[in-house]
């Protein structure tokens, strides 16, 4: 019993350091996302030379080439849960990007501009259509989504000599309710292990206690065993 008391209370202080250090990993890796504004991402790249991944970025989109692939969420593999899909955006300097989006809004306004960018490019039009602002966290792509960007940049003929080109995306789908909902559930985990690690104690203190008493309360004995009258 001792020693599964031991163990537990082992296991709780162990649970209680990895929850903490993934806190504060968190936290540093979503710092721009959580606590700053966003900045604009044009000038993010005039002043870093290239999009920073972990930066919190606003971007204003007028030009949207195609959307390249679909990302499609399951619980379990069976319950979808959601669609995210991929842009290749086209940048008001000429460069190019990846852009990752899931809300409904957002999806039928990028649609809606990629269909007017590519009757821009064809010269069915004479000017891209206005801007639209959206946010998100610059971060890489998987490997295979990474790979069907670079099929659609050579699909449309886009190489260095077309523009620059970046293989990171714009994550639109991490935003500061879902980073701090995230937090939020970490930190309720960290809470219920710390409860249940004073609950451990305090039973541990209750049993030693309990154990003290009964020895003190029983019979008292000579060396011999035998009960003192």
């Amino acid at each position: 019993m001792k020693e599964q008391k031991k163990g537990s209370i082992g296991a709780l202080v162990f649970g209680l350091i990895i929850v903490g250090a993934i806190i504060v990993l968190y936290v540093v890796t979503h710092i721009d996302l959580m606590f700053h504004k966003p900045v604009d991402l044009m000038e993010h790249i005039a002043k870093e030379g290239e999009p920073v991944k972990g930066t919190y970025v606003s971007i204003g989109v007028d030009g949207v080439v195609d959307c390249y692939a679909e990302t499609k969420h399951r619980i379990n593999g069976i319950i979808p849960i959601g669609t995210d899909r991929h842009y290749l955006l086209w940048l008001e300097d000429g460069s190019f990007i990846s852009l990752q989006a899931k809300g409904k809004k957002d999806i039928e306004k990028l649609n809606k501009i990629m269909n007017e960018t590519q009757r821009y490019i064809n010269g069915n039009a004479t000017e891209l259509p206005a801007k639209y602002e959206l946010s998100g966290v610059i971060s890489t792509m998987d490997s295979e989504i990474s790979g069907y960007y670079r099929q659609d940049l050579s699909y449309w003929g886009i190489d260095s000599t077309v523009g620059k080109i970046y293989y990171v995306q714009i994550d639109e789908t991490q935003t500061k309710l879902s980073s701090w909902l995230m937090m939020g559930f970490f930190v309720v985990i960290e809470i219920i292990c710390i409860i249940s690690l004073i609950k451990e104690i305090n039973e541990k203190k209750q049993a030693k206690l309990a154990a003290k008493s009964a020895t003190m309360s029983g019979p008292m004995t000579d060396e011999n065993n035998n009960l003192y009258s």
